[in-house]
């Protein structure tokens, strides 16, 4: 009984995400079929990139100065302390105070952000808190980073690309959740 209602309850899981990722009924959720999803939902960032120079408002600069903030108060009670790495946490939002910056060379950044997150967040790296604080550092700073680009994007009369951005963004985000539970058997 409990394994046919796990089998049950997997069907309605995995149409669950099909529809959530736009994907066809009982099309196979593969490694190959995610990639092909954020692929296409990639796309959209070509038109991004040529968005011009963008300029950090004041609310990108809240976000940032948001970013490793408890580590900040441990370190203030013991300076010289590198809580949490403090002064590698310190030196991802130094490199986002910029003046300005192209929207392609954001687009860029953010991506390494979000790869440096994942390596730094992954299993290997679970025992180690400061690797843990500074892998949670780099994906705020990539969604800080990713937010400014849609205001960008809205400020500048693109809505439908700021729209067609923050789409992409959930759908390459869901098919990597998904791709990192998938059991394929």
């Amino acid at each position: 009984t409990a394994q046919a209602a796990s089998i049950k309850n997997q069907e309605v899981t995995n149409e669950l995400v099909r529809k959530a990722l736009d994907m066809q009924k009982g099309e196979a959720i593969t490694p190959e079929a995610l990639k092909s999803i954020r692929d296409t939902a990639g796309k959209i960032y070509e038109q991004i990139a040529d968005a011009g120079d963008i300029t950090p408002d004041a609310e990108y600069l809240k976000d940032l100065a948001q970013l490793g903030r408890g580590a900040d108060e441990i370190a203030g009670a013991f300076p010289g302390a590198n809580v949490g790495a403090t002064k590698q946490i310190n030196e991802v939002v130094d490199s986002l105070l910029q003046d300005k910056f192209s929207s392609k060379a954001a687009l860029q950044y953010l991506r390494e952000l979000r790869k440096q997150a994942s390596g730094n967040l992954s299993g290997l790296n679970a025992a180690d808190p400061s690797k843990q604080a500074l892998g949670m550092a780099q994906r705020e700073a990539a969604s800080t980073l990713e937010d400014l680009i849609q205001r960008h994007l809205t400020a500048n009369g693109k809505q439908d690309l700021a729209d067609s951005f923050g789409a992409a963004r959930r759908a390459i985000a869901m098919s990597h959740s998904v791709e990192k539970a998938l059991n394929e058997t």
